[in-house]
């Protein structure tokens, strides 16, 4: 009853009275209300978390299982922590390289954090912004795929089975 739609007005154009609905716009009331669209944004927002989350647990323990199934037995735990360690390095170093793109692309004169007043607009526009993580996103692609190609062309073994453990002889 409260909610007015494109039917519900009069031939001169003039809403009927009687309660409006407070959180949507009342020059577009077939619009969606903005909880609408944060419940939309959130469901997408998720839907790409667990696409990202099932891509990355897929390939964290086959990577794990490749380098330990390449190593002699007694280096596993030498080889594993080694990975660990280069991954975390190849981490802090993508970080670096990122944010050395972003700052390349947006240029010298920016103000960031302690220069900005309380209140203060921010001095590097939204525009601006899209442009300069454009050229992240496509960094962060290209090495994505080098490292597709270099998974691809990785050698394929069999696995190793477990440790050969020597059958007892019978006592007499």
């Amino acid at each position: 009853m409260g909610i007015v739609t494109p039917e519900s007005t009069s031939p001169h154009g003039k809403r009927p009275r009687g309660p409006q609905p407070t959180s949507r716009d009342p020059r577009r009331p077939w619009a969606p209300s903005p909880f609408t669209r944060l419940a939309r944004a959130h469901a997408a927002s998720v839907s790409g978390d667990a696409l990202f989350a099932i891509g990355l647990g897929t390939v964290f323990p086959l990577s794990v299982v490749s380098i330990q199934n390449a190593v002699a037995r007694p280096q596993v735990g030498t080889a594993t922590g080694a990975m660990n360690f280069f991954r975390a390095l190849m981490a802090s170093f993508s970080v670096a390289v990122f944010t050395a793109i972003l700052l390349a692309v947006l240029g010298r004169n920016i103000s960031i954090g302690v220069e900005q007043h309380a209140g203060a607009k921010h001095a590097i526009s939204a525009v601006d912004m899209v442009s300069a993580f454009r050229y992240v996103f496509a960094t962060a692609g290209l090495m994505l795929a080098s490292a597709a190609v270099l998974f691809g062309i990785m050698e394929e073994r069999p696995l190793a089975g477990p440790a050969k453990i020597p059958a007892a002889e019978p006592a007499e």
